[in-house]
């Protein structure tokens, strides 16, 4: 059998990740795509049009080129279809905000072999966060639960489950809420998270008209009571990871005393092939959660079921979303 010799230039491509974002970030924060999808199509006039040195706008579609996301026809650059889909601002898919985001803690990066070594982070987050932007962190990270709360509205069939009642346990910018109760009119639903983060919640859930049927639990989700037979579903996206298996179970419990006789818990997150080889981003994703929490992690779906069990759940089945690799669980 023919051995494929090394790629370097696989390994090169790799080693230059970072240039990868800071190429992406500085066309998010130029709004490079959306200059050129409303016509600006030369170098000469994306710089114009976007207020930069035309080095600048030069050096930068070069580097889109490179990565992918532009083509080029003579002097004329557009974008790809992938470009055209998320990186247009206004555009229902927009994940500018998110390269941003991810663009500001690049630097952390460079410093995961010391955390590697010590086994946790010298910081976390959540440590000294009076300073932290928090609108723009909710906000940022909407793309990465949309698709779940869509798919999930789908297969549950909200829009005609008549009056019930969500609890969104961790719910963030509140975008389970927005889009399950915007499918079912006589839909109710209840946040729990901290009080900064409430407040953000309910000025993006009112923006989608259907604050009046939307309310607040401030607190850690350890601390506030989630009642006894009071919902119909529950949601726990993007919480799992952050929590230690003690307090995934401890969350569990409450969620299914909180449950009516028969209600669902839905669970979105990054999750695990159980052998640990998939999906890659949950992989890479894993060392993210090493440099940013003391606790938490990409958990299998074998730990997912046995904490689910121990909490009393006995019907237990998982969706994984595409392209995202996003992990569904449905626990009844």
């Amino acid at each position: 059998m023919e051995r494929t010799s090394p790629s370097l230039e696989d390994v090169l491509y790799k080693a230059v990740g970072s240039w990868t974002t800071g190429i992406l970030n500085a066309a998010t924060v130029h709004s490079i795509f959306t200059h050129i999808d409303n016509g600006a199509r030369t170098s000469g006039a994306i710089a114009e049009r976007a207020k930069i040195a035309p080095r600048g706008a030069q050096a930068v579609l070069d580097g889109l080129l490179g990565i992918g996301l532009v083509t080029r026809e003579g002097d004329e650059y557009r974008n790809t279809a992938e470009a055209e889909a998320y990186l247009v601002r206004d555009k229902p898919g927009y994940m500018g905000d998110l390269v941003q985001f991810f663009a500001d803690h690049m630097g952390e990066w460079s410093r995961l072999w010391q955390v590697v070594r010590d086994g946790v982070p010298s910081k976390a987050q959540g440590d000294d966060a009076t300073g932290t932007d928090w609108e723009k962190v909710v906000l940022s990270i909407i793309p990465l639960s949309q698709p779940g709360a869509v798919a999930s509205a789908a297969r549950l069939d909200i829009a005609n489950a008549g009056p019930i009642s969500l609890l969104d346990v961790g719910g963030g910018s509140g975008i389970y809420s927005a889009t399950w109760l915007e499918a079912n009119p006589r839909a109710r639903a209840t946040q729990v998270d901290f009080a900064e983060i409430n407040s953000i919640a309910r000025r993006y859930v009112s923006s989608r008209a259907v604050g009046d049927r939307f309310s607040t639990a401030d607190g850690s989700l350890h601390d506030v009571d989630f009642g006894n037979d009071e919902h119909d579903f529950a949601v726990y996206s993007h919480v799992a990871h952050g929590e230690s298996p003690a307090g995934n179970l401890d969350a569990f419990r409450k969620l299914r005393t909180a449950l009516k006789p028969g209600g669902t818990l839905v669970i979105a997150d990054f999750i695990l092939d159980d052998d640990r080889t998939a999906p890659p981003f949950v992989l890479m994703f894993q060392c993210n959660m090493l440099k940013a929490n003391r606790q938490g992690g990409c958990w299998r779906k074998q730990d997912y079921r046995s904490w689910l069990d121990s909490a009393g759940f006995r019907d237990i089945s998982t969706e994984l979303l595409a392209p995202i690799p996003l992990t569904l669980i449905y626990a009844v």
